[in-house]
Formats: C-alpha cells, sequence, structure tokens
C-alpha cells in the first residue's frame, strides 16, 4: 500500500445490500462529474501530513458520508468544537463515473437516512481519493482540499490483497477482512480490534472464525497474549465445524497460537503448535509454497530464541531456499530471512559469516523498498551491530545517518506519536549507546519512551524494553540509582505483560543485580542473580549462554568480595557451559577465560592467571578483527600481571600494545584508554621513571575528566597516582593538592 495515505472520521455506518442496489442505480442515471463536499474540522498535524501528501492517494477508515450541498459543508466546517488546535476545512471531491472513477462504489442515501435534506452521498470501504490542491481560500476563511475519487484504489487493494493471499492463508479473501489488517499491520491496533469487533454483527461462522482469528492478531500484537489465546481458540474451534481437519485456515491459526506462545517465551509450547502447523501445511499446500516457508522460518525463530543455533539456521536455510523458488527475485520475504540467517551468524561469533547475509538482505531491500524504509533500516542496525561487536566503530556512524533519515519519512507521513517511530527513536538511541554516546542515546530513548507511554497500552513489552535500555545508560555512566529507578519499572511491567518466568523478565533482573555490584551491595547483587538464574533455568534449555552469562555475574561479585575460590567455582560452570552451547573459539568463551585469569591474578597465582590469559588472546585473536577492543583488555591485563611479578619491561610491552590498539579502536576519550594510560603511569613509577610517570597519570587523568561523569571513583585513583608521585619526588605542596582533590571524591 505504498503511496496510500489513511484519513480518519469518527463514524460508523451500516452500508447494506439494499444501499450497494442503489449505488448501481445511482451510476446509470448521475450526470458527470459528480462534486460532492465534506466539512471537518483538523488539527495543524493532520493538515500538514495531507499537505506533505498533496498529489497522493488517500483512503478513509470506513465509509466516507459526503453532501451533495456545499452549504451545508460549510457549515459543518465552521462548527465550533471544543478542540482548541482544529482548523475548519471543506472538502471538494470530484467523482467522473464513466471515467477514472468508474470502479468507486457510491450511493445517493438521501432517501435512507432520518435528514433527506442532508443530500447525502457515501463512498465504500476502501474508496481512494487522490489529493489535488490543498490551499487557504481567503473568502471562505477556510482551508480548500480538491480531491478526486480514482480507480487506483481498488487497484491497489488488489495489488495489496495479491501480494499478502499467500500469507493470509484464508482461502476466500475479503476486502474487509484485507482492510482490517492493514490497520494492524499500520499499527492502529485500537481502530483495527475495534473495526474486526463490528465486523462480528451478523457474521456467518465461516466469516467469524477468520474475524476472531483476526481479533486474536491484533491482541497479540498489543501485548495481549491471554486475550489472543482466547480469540484464536474460538477461531479454532468454527474452523473444526466449518472446514475438513486438514485445512489451510486452520494450519493458520494453529501457526498464530503457536506465535502467542513465542511471544510469551514458552518455546517449548510454541515448537508444539508450529510443528502442527507445518504438518498441516505440507499435506494440503503445494510443495514450496511461500506459507509453508513462513512456518520454517517460525521454526528457525523459536530455536534461535532457545539458544539452539544450529537448529535455527537450519529451518532458516530451508526457509530461504523455498522462498527462492515461490517468490520472484528480490522479494522482500526473502530478504527477511537472509537477515534472520545474518542474525544466526552474529549469535554465533560468525561475524563475517553475518555481514555476508546481511548485505546480502539490504542489497535486495534497496531493490523493493522505497528509500528509508522501516525493513531496510532494521538491517543496517543490524550491520552496525556487528561492526561494533567486530570494534570497528567507525563504521557505526554510516548506518546512524540511514536511520535519521527513515525517521524523517515516519515523522511526515505517520500520525504523531506512532508506534512504529517510537521504535525508531529507540533504535537510534541503542546505535549512540553502542558508541558510548550515552548523552545522545538517552536522549532518543525518552523521546521513545514518552511517545510509547502514549500509542501504546499500559504495560506493553516494548515500553518495558525501552526503560530497560535508559536503565543501560545510566548504568553505563555510574548514575546506578537512576539506573535501578529505571530497571524497577521495566521489571514491573515485564511482570505484568510476561508470563512468569519469561527470559526477558529474567534480563532485568541480571541487569539489577549488575547495578547492585557495581554499588558494592553485594548481597543485593546475588539476590537478583540468583531470581535471573533461577528463571532461565525454567525457561531456557540447559546449557545455554544466556544462562552462563548470569553464572559469570556471580562470579565478578564474589571476585568484588573476595571471595577468589567461590568466583572461580562460578566463572568455570560458565566456562563448562559456554565450550558446550557456543561454537569453539568464541569471543565470550574468551571473555570468561581472561575473567579466570583475573582471579587468579588477585590470588597472587601470577603464573596461572598468563595462562588464562594467554588462552583468551588466542582465542581472540582467532574470532574478532584485529585491533579489537576486547583483545586491548586481555592485553591489558597480561601487562597487570607483568608489574606484578616485577618484570616491567614486558608490562610496558602489553600495555603499549593495549593503548595503541584501544586508540585506533575506541573513540575519542575512552575510560578504557585512561585506565591503560595509567597503568602505564603505575609502571614507570615502580622504574622510579617519575616524571614519565606523571606524564601518563596526567594524559589518564584528563581523559577521564572528559569521559566520565564528575567525582567518579576512577578519577579519584589517578588523582591520588598523581599525588604520589609528586610526593617521590619531593614536591609535597603539589602531592598535597592531588590527594585533597581524590580525597574530596572518595568522601
Amino acid at each position: 500500500m505504498e503511496g496510500l495515505t489513511l484519513i480518519w472520521f469518527d463514524e460508523n455506518i451500516d452500508l447494506t445490500e439494499d444501499t450497494k442496489q442503489t449505488a448501481k442505480m445511482l451510476r446509470q442515471c448521475e450526470q458527470t462529474p459528480l462534486n460532492v463536499y465534506r466539512g471537518a474540522r483538523l488539527s495543524s498535524d493532520e493538515l500538514d501530513r495531507l499537505k506533505a501528501n498533496e498529489g497522493k492517494l488517500i483512503s478513509m477508515n470506513g465509509f466516507l458520508s459526503t453532501s451533495r450541498s456545499r452549504k451545508l459543508a460549510l457549515c459543518l466546517a465552521r462548527k465550533s468544537t471544543k478542540r482548541t488546535d482544529a482548523l475548519p476545512v471543506l472538502f471538494h471531491i470530484q467523482c467522473d463515473i464513466k471515467g477514472e472513477s468508474s470502479d468507486v462504489i457510491f450511493a445517493d442515501i438521501a432517501e435512507m437516512g432520518d435528514y433527506p435534506e442532508e443530500q447525502d452521498v457515501l463512498f465504500d470501504l476502501g474508496a481512494a481519493f487522490r489529493i489535488e490542491s490543498i490551499i487557504f481560500d481567503d473568502k471562505l476563511n477556510l482551508w480548500l482540499i480538491e480531491m478526486k475519487a480514482t480507480n487506483e484504489g481498488a487497484q491497489i487493494a488488489q495489488a495489496y490483497i495479491e501480494l499478502n493471499k499467500k500469507d493470509l492463508d484464508e482461502g476466500t479473501v475479503s476486502v474487509p477482512i484485507i482492510f482490517g489488517r492493514l490497520l494492524a499491520d499500520m499499527k492502529l491496533y485500537e481502530k483495527s480490534q475495534y473495526y474486526f469487533e463490528k465486523l462480528l454483527v451478523d457474521s456467518t461462522d465461516e466469516d467469524a472464525a477468520s474475524v476472531y482469528h483476526n481479533i486474536g492478531r491484533v491482541q497479540n500484537f498489543k501485548g495481549k497474549y491471554d486475550q489472543a489465546l482466547e480469540s484464536y481458540t474460538k477461531s479454532l474451534e468454527m474452523k473444526g465445524i466449518c472446514f475438513p481437519p486438514i485445512h489451510v485456515s486452520t494450519a493458520a491459526t494453529l501457526e498464530d497460537i503457536g506465535g502467542v506462545y513465542d511471544s510469551k517465551g514458552q518455546y517449548d509450547r510454541a515448537l508444539e503448535y508450529y510443528m502442527k502447523s507445518l504438518e498441516m501445511k505440507e499435506i494440503c499446500l503445494p510443495s514450496n509454497h511461500a506459507s509453508t516457508a513462513v512456518t520454517l522460518e517460525n521454526i528457525g525463530g523459536v530455536y534461535d530464541s532457545k539458544g539452539q543455533y544450529d537448529q535455527a539456521l537450519e529451518y532458516y536455510m530451508k526457509s530461504f531456499q523455498m522462498k527462492e523458488i515461490c517468490f520472484p527475485p528480490n522479494h522482500d520475504k526473502t530478504a527477511a530471512t537472509l537477515n534472520n540467517i545474518g542474525m544466526i551468524y552474529g549469535s554465533k561469533g560468525q561475524y563475517d559469516r553475518a555481514l555476508e547475509y546481511y548485505i546480502k538482505s539490504l542489497e535486495m531491500k534497496e531493490i523493493c523498498f522505497p528509500p528509508n524504509h522501516a525493513s531496510t533500516a532494521d538491517t543496517l542496525e543490524n550491520i552496525g551491530d556487528i561492526y561494533d561487536s567486530k570494534g570497528q566503530h567507525d563504521r557505526v556512524p554510516e548506518y546512524l545517518e540511514s536511520y535519521m533519515k527513515f525517521l524523517e519519512t515516519e515523522e511526515i507521513c505517520l500520525p504523531s506519536n506512532h508506534a512504529s517511530t517510537a521504535d525508531t527513536f529507540n533504535n537510534i538511541g541503542l546505535v549512540y549507546g553502542s558508541t558510548g554516546q550515552y548523552d545522545r542515546a538517552l536522549k532518543y530513548f525518552m523521546k521513545s519512551l514518552k511517545m510509547k507511554e502514549i500509542c501504546l497500552p499500559p504495560n506493553h513489552a516494548r515500553t518495558a524494553d525501552t526503560l530497560n535500555n535508559i536503565g543501560l545508560v545510566y548504568g553505563s555512566t555510574g548514575q546506578y540509582d537512576r539506573a535501578l529507578e529505571y530497571y524497577m519499572k521495566s521489571l514491573q511491567m515485564k511482570e505484568i505483560c510476561f508470563p512468569p518466568n519469561h527470559d526477558r523478565t529474567a534480563a532485568t533482573l541480571n541487569n539489577i543485580g549488575m547495578v547492585y555490584g557495581s554499588k558494592g551491595q553485594h548481597d543485593r547483587a546475588l539476590e537478583y542473580f540468583m531470581k535471573s538464574l533461577e528463571m532461565k533455568e525454567i525457561c531456557l534449555p540447559p546449557n545455554h549462554d544466556r544462562t552462563a552469562a548470569t553464572l559469570e555475574n556471580f562470579g565478578m561479585v564474589h571476585r568484588s568480595m573476595g571471595e577468589y575460590d567461590l568466583a572461580l567455582e562460578y566463572y568455570m560452570k560458565s566456562l563448562k557451559m559456554k565450550e558446550i552451547c557456543l561454537p569453539p573459539n568464541h569471543d565470550k568463551t574468551a571473555d570468561t577465560l581472561n575473567n579466570i585469569g583475573v582471579v587468579y591474578d588477585l590470588k597472587g597465582e601470577y603464573d596461572l592467571a598468563l595462562e588464562y590469559y594467554m588462552k583468551s588472546l588466542e582465542m581472540k585473536e582467532i574470532c574478532l578483527p584485529p585491533n579489537h577492543t576486547s583483545t586491548a583488555d586481555t592485553l591489558n591485563n597480561i601487562g597487570m600481571v607483568h608489574r606484578s611479578k616485577g618484570e616491567c619491561d614486558r608490562a610496558l610491552e602489553y600495555y603499549m600494545k593495549s593503548l595503541k590498539m584501544k586508540e585506533i579502536c575506541l573513540p575519542l576519550n575512552h575510560a578504557r584508554t585512561a585506565d591503560t594510560l595509567n597503568n602505564i603511569g603505575l609502571v614507570y613509577y615502580s622504574k622510579s621513571e617519575y616524571g614519565r610517570a606523571l606524564e601518563y597519570y596526567m594524559k589518564s587523568l584528563k581523559m577521564k575528566e572528559i569521559c566520565l561523569p564528575p567525582n567518579h571513583d576512577r578519577t579519584a585513583d589517578t588523582l591520588y597516582n598523581i599525588g604520589l608521585a609528586y610526593q617521590s619526588k619531593g614536591e609535597y605542596g603539589r602531592a598535597l593538592d592531588f590527594y585533597r582533590n581524590g580525597l574530596n571524591i572518595y568522601q
């Protein structure tokens, strides 16, 4: 439906069979062109959206009532309302019933209504109009919008039906059902549900089965999963009566029930229904059918959620091969599967393969979608994520620019406070967050949150996700109390909108534990990690990498508490799990090896620390691109061990390698670069080269004062080191100044 804009009027009119017959009679005797009018009051935003679509098509949300009487329409336009922002507008519609409007259904219903003097003419559902011009008429003191009824609406509607009917699985597809689904696809969920509920009146059992199916679809989009299951179950029961045991329409409902369980995080139930749907489709549909390909893709998605990446890849590949047969080249559905295959390779740590499939998906989407399309933007974001994972942060802004262009398009074409625009704000925030630009990330997350609180139902999963993202930003900038505030809001919302023991709820519990750990409140951190772990052990399969991540967090807390043996115990459990569930030489496994090295370093067991650091380094040099931040961190840690062993020259060698790498792969003035500068200063201090030590300490301090929040404890550490260097040089006054500055922060 590209280029067709919907305009909303709050009215409900039933078009009866008698009225449709009247439309046929009217077409035979009416003079052409027919001129009709509609008076209305629109907000400035609504008027601006119409202006932006001048020369394009619009359609209405239902049947459009107009009048032959220009005078009556003018009165309606000028009629006062409670809205203070409303502008008077007169629509003038020309209908060439023997020419370009010949397929438009309309009827003179003046004699059928209670007020025949209003001379009502009713346009049917799906009628489309081209906006010819929009001007302000000084004489009438209102906006005049000239439009022409056109057959193009019917052509676009038919094209939309043809494009989507393979996905609909409903056999005979009616225009009213298509229209309601389109509203849902545009994320106008309340309008769509209201519309379908009106269709239930006087429906046959077969029609009602389809309507209930679509009500369930809308409820699923809204996050009302139990209500959706109820509606789908009604549909399934009716279809069991109306259709034979194995029918494509029944398979569609089974699949959508699977989709609800998927959204609820009940992956085994989801697989059960997806498999039932697949079995039915393989019997009643031809081989290599698009609908079967969709089910294969959904099964792949569940295996992805379960962390079973090889099975996910197997089903995504089956879906891709089928789509290449049943769809024309460069089809958006094929591009979507390529994108999903890229995501699996990304999860497996095979970043170059991931990029290969993302690029294929992007090239296909750029052919089949108009510029700045949402789906293209999603793949661009995924490519940016891969470059971020590869440590190539300089590539990320390219993809941010594409998101910005897409946002501009959305703000013109979509209503204000639209869910899709809110998602784009959220995604831009994620890109900024990935590059350490936390202030900008926060700005866009806040815009997204504000919009979602307006356009989505209360306690919606997508709102909870944005709250979680805001918590991540505050946590990353050391504002732990603010982080907790938003994580707690996200948790409360997820506990309402998700079923018990959902992995996304477990993720937020884990994040809360991380904040308490950063605050030094170790018991609270362990409490939330335990809640997260218990939940993950219920909702995820055994040996899942997200469970391993929480085990690793236990190790982090015990390490902070000085309980090194317990820390090692949890790190070793995490390592064992990752070696089972992840492919060899994975960067997440390398991170755990690095953390084990940290504990041995703290225990003073330097040879064991070096052993694990070296294993981590070797793995990272295989699985990560050159000059990666994670590799740089391990080089830094190896330098720390050599310094602890008194091997200052070896320490400097590794610190300098780390510094060089960080200066390439991290943004200017980054906290991790500052830490390595501080460490180099420590080595020079150990070598009694106090002047060189001060040189690196000062560089570190300058950088930390730029990139860290005021009064950060890591800044205080460097201030203390500077004081110590000045004291060793005998410059006691300067030493005292820096000691005091550091002490003020510690207090």
